[in-house]
């Protein structure tokens, strides 16, 4: 079956999300090198222990933090990278103190004196703010098994969560709305305060052009499904024989060539397994609210949508954004 363009979409999301994760790398790789200067041994080297931690965290690849820490070290040529602090003062007079990493010392001066004087602050000299603030050293637990926490403290977080110690209430909430060109926009949140989400999710659709709805308002325009997608270049006759064969409901070639397969959302690891199995491995593999009808966004609107979008995925509440707009270049 033939269908519009998705992939276009998916590219889009899927290259923001590359470049988010382009920037967590470029930090930690920064600290890498940094740390490994002295000594690539770990063990020895409580910094070089805490980014190793820290890139094994994101995910990142075991010969990229090789050929960080050995450029730290020397055996391998690399870009130099300097720590430094830059002081200054935000708006009413806060103090504001930076500290850099960087290989151009002039480049990133400019850029954080841009910085303070847009947003009506002002770059200070060395010692200016620095006696307001102690060093300190910080350990923070992000994974109870990682950092060996005691099954007891564990299992009073579990019995909060299930409701048989008193703790933290969270909640599943879905708002619904409208962004730039009246797309729908539906955001799934979990919250343990319901006040501060609906706040934050109304600021991020006003600000750019949309408005939050009533329940219902837009939730019909969405169908709960599983979604396959597979790139331009991928097998259709392939794809469909494993997909039908498997349960799926649909199977959908856009224009660019970009294969869809939809299932029910109960059927989803049982087509899941059936693709995996004939070699199809899939660009996205989710349980989603797919839109059945798409809201084609270029221009001002593409934009202000794109921004809201990124606003909305950004908020810590915010589980999944669901949207009919389709953004042209």
């Amino acid at each position: 079956m033939g269908g519009h363009s998705h992939w276009a979409t998916i590219k889009r999301h899927k290259g923001a999300q590359d470049a988010k994760r382009g920037k967590i790398f470029t930090r930690i790789i920064r600290e890498l090198t940094i740390a490994s200067r002295s000594g690539g041994d770990p063990d020895g080297n409580p910094r070089l222990r805490l980014a190793i931690a820290k890139a094994k965290e994101a995910n990142m690849p075991g010969d990229t933090m090789k050929k960080a820490i050995q450029r730290g070290t020397g055996e391998l040529p690399g870009v130099v990278y300097e720590e430094f602090s830059l002081e200054g003062y935000g708006p009413g007079g806060t103090a504001v103190l930076l500290e850099i990493t960087s290989d151009n010392r002039n480049r990133t001066v400019a850029e954080i004196r841009n910085l303070f004087t847009k947003n009506h602050g002002n770059m200070a000299e060395a010692g200016a703010v620095a006696w307001q603030f102690h060093k300190k050293g910080l350990i923070t637990i992000d994974k109870a098994k990682a950092a060996n926490l005691p099954a007891d403290t564990i299992k009073k977080n579990i019995d909060k969560a299930t409701g048989n110690l008193e703790g933290v209430n969270y909640e599943e909430i879905r708002y619904e709305g409208y962004g730039a060109g009246g797309a729908a926009v539906m955001v799934d949140c979990l919250t343990d305060n319901k006040v501060r989400t609906v706040a934050e999710v109304r600021h991020a659709l006003s600000k750019n052009g949309g408005n939050l709805g009533t329940d219902g308002s837009v939730a019909f325009m969405f169908k709960h499904c599983g979604q396959f997608l597979y790139a331009p270049g991928t097998s259709e006759d392939q794809v469909m024989e494993a997909a039908l064969d498997a349960g799926a409901e649909d199977v959908i070639t856009d224009d660019e060539g970009g294969v869809e397969v939809l299932c029910a959302p109960g059927d989803f690891e049982t087509v899941k397994g059936a693709l995996e199995k004939a070699g199809l491995k899939a660009e996205v593999a989710e349980i989603t609210m797919k839109p059945l009808n798409a809201t084609e966004l270029g221009g001002d609107d593409g934009e202000r949508m794109q921004r809201m979008l990124d606003v909305l995925e950004d908020l810590d509440d915010v589980q999944a954004v669901y949207t009919t707009a389709v953004i042209g270049d």
